[in-house]
């Protein structure tokens, strides 16, 4: 390799552009044999750097939901559930009451897909852009519990505070300790309302 390109490498890689350190030299020669200009072979570099990061972002973001399964809005069974209003569920997919801070509560009997369509509206949440937590109920009482042990109450209110959803999934399907759960559930509302 050339000093210049071992300088250009040098640059790239203290600048971060993964992407386009890996691809420049592709796509340079992709824009010369279709004559293109300088300028569209800045522009394909770009986004194909732009891209990256935003579906890094994506993964990043599903990975700290903690989902424990992957389930989307197109493999819902919407023949299944037909008193389910299928138009105002897709409408919910679009996320826009996480921007309204609207709370969503799902219910119904056991079976019908309310898990499923928590963790597909989460998912579209994170890849919308959103911080997204996902807990069941027995997981979030006992991440609080430990935490008033270990003394860790402020850590973990820091990090559901800087989520935009928190999906509380099971809640009154597994008997759980009732004092635990009051001051779980008080806790994670003073959160969410910030006054925690």
């Amino acid at each position: 390799m050339s000093e210049d390109g071992l300088l250009l490498n040098s640059y790239l890689k203290t600048l971060k552009l993964p992407t386009i350190r890996a691809e420049y030299k592709t796509i340079a020669r992709k824009c010369s044999q279709e004559d293109l200009a300088y300028e569209d072979f800045l522009q394909q570099l770009v986004e194909l750097e732009v891209q990256q990061r935003t579906a890094a972002a994506i993964e990043r973001r599903l990975r700290q939901a903690c989902f424990p399964m992957v389930k989307e809005m197109s493999n819902f069974k919407f023949a299944d559930v037909p008193k389910l209003n299928k138009k105002y569920v897709l409408d919910l997919g679009r996320c826009q009451f996480i921007d309204k801070r609207a709370n969503l509560v799902l219910t119904g009997s056991p079976g019908v897909g309310k898990t499923h369509l928590a963790i597909a509206f989460g998912r579209e949440a994170c890849r919308r852009g959103y911080k997204v937590r996902f807990f069941t109920a027995s997981e979030l009482v006992n991440t609080y519990v430990e935490a008033r042990q270990e003394r860790t109450v402020l850590k973990l209110e820091k990090n559901i505070s800087c989520c935009d959803l928190i999906i509380i999934d099971e809640l009154g399907y597994i008997p759980l300790d009732r004092t635990a759960l009051s001051i779980c559930l008080a806790f994670l509302a003073s959160v969410m309302s910030g006054q925690a």
